[in-house]
């Protein structure tokens, strides 16, 4: 074999080596970004859980005093964002439960999981955003309450 057929296969196989290297740091930016979107979800589902049970707190130190009529309009307001902050944590839920019934025990479970999360990564990054109304209509709420 000549040296310039063999420079020429090395030349092939080191240009199929970098197209490779550069497929896999593109799924690996991809799984990584998707893992950053499902942390930042878990962080707005735990804050929210942390103002609802502060809101629980205030709602249950409210009922054992005398109700104020002026609080009525601020309670139906608590009312909708929690109804709406429940549908939201539903939808949720339910994209969770589809990912998980789609796992297929027989395969590699990062490999599976990792493409089932890029493939509903917009609905979760949809999620993030809406969870972070909601989010802050609880926030301000809260503070009203307390004033």
């Amino acid at each position: 074999m000549e040296p310039i057929s063999l420079a020429f296969e090395i030349t092939s196989l080191s240009m199929q080596l970098v197209a490779m290297v550069n497929t896999i740091k593109g799924l690996v930016a991809a799984y990584k970004s998707a893992a950053l979107e499902l942390e930042e979800l878990c962080v707005k589902l735990d804050n929210i859980e942390t103002i609802c049970d502060c809101l629980g707190a205030v709602l249950s130190e409210a009922s054992s005093s005398n109700p104020t009529p002026q609080l009525s309009p601020l309670l139906n307001r608590l009312k909708r964002s929690i109804q709406d902050c429940y549908d939201k944590v539903s939808t949720v839920n339910q994209v969770i439960e589809e990912i998980s019934a789609k796992l297929e025990p027989s395969r590699n479970p990062f490999k599976n999981i990792g493409g089932l999360f890029l493939r509903y990564r917009p609905q979760i990054a949809t999620y993030v955003g809406s969870l972070e109304r909601s989010h802050s209509s609880l926030r301000d709420i809260i503070t009203a309450m307390t004033l």
